[in-house]
């Protein structure tokens, strides 16, 4: 009976052990990932070097008589996501157009109704609208 609980308690403590260390190898990866993509981003680079470039846009290989080569894998994919995204790109700048018009069209309005306010106020009135003008 002594024999196991010692037995049991040397393996949880064993098993410990290796979690922390598990978990320190990790934090220190994350931390070199962290570091790494920063490094990239302040080179101008995107953080994952496999998302975009040569190798991952241009086909994996050519023919010698100049014929066009199938997509790969994840080409197509790529283009109709990038597709995709300029499709929304210019819809929402669509949207944007026809809202800085609209403001300016109701700015414009607001202003001419003011103006007619002020024109309709300023009107001479009594004696001097009896008067004859003098030139």
């Amino acid at each position: 009976m002594l024999c196991k609980s010692v037995l049991s308690t040397s393996v949880k403590s064993c098993c410990f052990y290796q979690q922390i260390r598990h978990a320190t190898i990790l934090k220190h990866y994350k931390y070199v990932s962290l570091k790494n993509k920063n490094l990239r981003r302040e080179k101008g680079l995107s953080g994952n070097p496999n998302a975009s470039g040569v190798l991952a846009d241009s086909s994996d290989y050519s023919f010698l008589d100049g014929r066009i080569t199938p997509l790969g894998i994840g080409q197509k994919e790529r283009l109709l996501k990038n597709e995709e995204a300029k499709l929304k790109i210019i819809a929402l700048s669509n949207e944007i157009d026809f809202a800085v018009e609209r403001y300016n069209r109701i700015q414009e309005e607001e202003k001419s109704k003011k103006e007619k306010i002020l024109a309709s106020k300023l009107k001479p009135k009594g004696a001097t609208l009896l008067e004859p003008k003098r030139n």
